[in-house]
């Protein structure tokens, strides 16, 4: 419905959002914390529900595994780090 770079668009800006309001809360201020974490979930959610379709999209046939391979290896490595 909303077409895929759309939705990753909304999502990066989202998560991005979600983000700066954790680092810029006060520690040990849950009323702005909380909110935001629950935002960045949802944001997070949408990026990775969105972002394997936007891929296949943009990645050449030939070049269709890899462009899979890279997208799987590059998700795992962002939830390690989170």
């Amino acid at each position: 419905r909303w077409g895929t770079k759309k939705a990753v668009l909304i999502g990066l800006s989202i998560t991005f959002m979600a983000i700066s309001m954790i680092a810029i809360a006060p520690t040990g201020v849950s009323i702005l914390t909380v909110p935001a974490c629950v935002l960045f979930g949802l944001s997070f959610s949408l990026l990775a529900v969105s972002s394997f379709p936007f891929v296949l999209e943009n990645v050449s046939r030939q070049h269709l595994t890899f462009g899979a391979g890279l997208f799987f290896g590059s998700f795992e490595l962002i939830d390690g780090l989170m």
